[in-house]
C-alpha cells in the first residue's frame, strides 16, 4: 500500500474510528489536499483509487466511509475489540 493511502487511513485511526465511520473529504487535513474542488496531488488521487478499488474505503455522497477491510488494516496489530 502506498504511503499516501496509509496516511489517509491513519486519519480514521487517529480519530479512533471504526468501520462504518465517515469523514467528510475536506476533513482529512494534509492527507488529502483539495484545490478548486479536486484532489491536488496525483499520488493522493492514485491512493484514493487504491483504497476504493481494494475495498478499504467507500465513497459516499458527502464522505469517505471506512470499511471492515480498512478497519482490519489500520488496527491489525491491536487486540480485537470487545463485543457486548
Amino acid at each position: 500500500m502506498s504511503p499516501e493511502a496509509e496516511k489517509i487511513l491513519w486519519v480514521f485511526r487517529d480519530r479512533g474510528l471504526r468501520s462504518g465511520s465517515q469523514i467528510h473529504p475536506a476533513d482529512f487535513g494534509d492527507a488529502v489536499i483539495w484545490e478548486a474542488g479536486f484532489v491536488r496531488d496525483e499520488p493522493v488521487r492514485l491512493a484514493l483509487a487504491e483504497l476504493f478499488g481494494n475495498g478499504y474505503l467507500i465513497e459516499c455522497p458527502a464522505a469517505f466511509e471506512l470499511t471492515e477491510a480498512g478497519e482490519q488494516f489500520i488496527y491489525a496489530g491491536e487486540a480485537p475489540r470487545a463485543t457486548a
